[in-house]
């Protein structure tokens, strides 16, 4: 039996939710018996009923849930040799169990830069109980080297791709009408968050519209820059170029992404806040759309600069601008990073990234 414990995990939706739910449903389907020890949330009872891995819910006041979850799990880990918990926050309250395996994952956005020392005390010492630590990046696990006395227990393993469903007929032709002519189409997708780069595409429309005055740039996602960049666009005076769309259902959104030219999220580093991979660009390449990203924290991990995007610096309209330039004026090799992203994305398929954290688990229950 493997336990997981988590604080992040469907029904509620996002990175780290979709990375732990599609682990514990891998797993399972690999043939191990698997058990979640997760945070209640809004529908977990319906939604847990209908997975093939049992999941125990925990709520209450966050301090109490947390070491009453802790206190669960350790009971298990007595008669159960493998624990994989999403971060150091679930690990915190755990004892060293000399007979278990004990995994930790690490995103980077739970490291901070300049910790308190206790805070890095806090983060140390609860990292020292696992015996391996995945980092979902090469960027991710340098984060990780204040808070370690091995680096050697670090394991890099991308987050995987759960295969995207095809848009119908009526997706498709839905998108089709709503674009009506219009060309070529840039594409965002994610939380509407200062460091993902929105803005800094929509300051940049203005001079590629100069060269493509039927461009639109498509944004799918809701979050706290919203109106900021509406109120961007309509000063900019280019609303009718900018399609901001709120969220969209799966298959919808996978028809946007499909009719769609260059993905583009330029990130960028805000204070502690980046990006440790971002799976949303290889979600963009299983439709054969190059990306256009910044160069900091694990977007450029995820988008190979000149085979399946460019990599720019994200700080920087004039560097973002030249990208999109670059792609947008040659087709061909638009066209071939675009089969580059495709071939990236089948190689990160859950089907073949789980084999990783089988290779893991199996190899570190021999040694124990």
């Amino acid at each position: 039996m493997i336990l997981i414990s988590t604080q992040c995990f469907h029904p509620i939706t996002g990175g780290i939710e979709n990375l732990m739910y599609n682990l514990a449903l891998n797993l399972s389907v690999s043939g191990y018996g698997v058990r979640v020890f997760a945070d209640s949330a809004k529908g977990d009872k319906e939604h847990d009923l209908n997975q093939p891995f049992e999941v125990t819910r925990f709520s209450g006041f966050k301090p109490i849930r947390r070491r009453k979850k802790a206190f669960n799990v350790q009971k298990q880990m007595i008669q159960n040799n493998v624990l994989i918990c999403d971060s150091w926050k679930s690990l915190e309250f755990i004892s060293p169990n000399s007979n278990a395996l004990i995994i930790c994952l690490s995103y980077g956005t739970e490291l901070p830069n300049k910790p308190t020392q206790k805070k890095l005390h806090r983060i140390s010492s609860a990292l020292s109980k696992a015996n391996k630590i995945i980092a979902i990046s090469r960027y991710t696990a340098s984060r990780l080297t204040p808070f370690l006395n091995n680096q050697n227990n670090i394991q890099i393993i991308n987050p995987g791709l759960s295969r995207p469903s095809n848009p119908g007929p009526i997706e498709l032709n839905y998108v089709k009408n709503q674009l009506a002519g219009s060309g070529p189409v840039l594409v965002s997708v994610g939380r509407l968050e200062k460091r993902k780069g929105f803005d800094t595409i929509i300051k940049i429309l203005p001079h590629l519209l100069h060269d493509f005055p039927n461009l639109v740039y498509v944004i799918i996602g809701e979050g706290s820059q919203k109106s900021l960049l509406k109120k961007l666009s309509c000063d900019l005076g280019i609303s009718k170029n900018v399609m901001i769309l709120g969220y969209q259902e799966t298959l919808l959104r996978n028809a946007w992404l499909k009719k769609s030219d260059i993905f583009v999220l330029p990130a960028r580093q805000e204070k502690n806040d980046v990006e440790g991979f971002g799976i949303v660009f290889i979600e963009a390449g299983w439709f054969c759309i190059p990306s256009v990203t910044g160069n900091t924290g694990g977007a450029c991990e995820a988008v190979i600069n000149g085979q399946t995007g460019l990599v720019c610096n994200g700080e920087s309209q004039a560097s973002v601008l030249e990208g999109i330039r670059k792609l947008l004026g040659d087709t061909a090799l638009r066209s071939q990073m675009g089969k580059n992203a495709r071939d990236r994305a089948r190689s990160l398929l859950w089907e073949n990234v789980i084999e990783d954290y089988v290779k893991l688990i199996e190899g570190n229950l021999i040694d124990q």
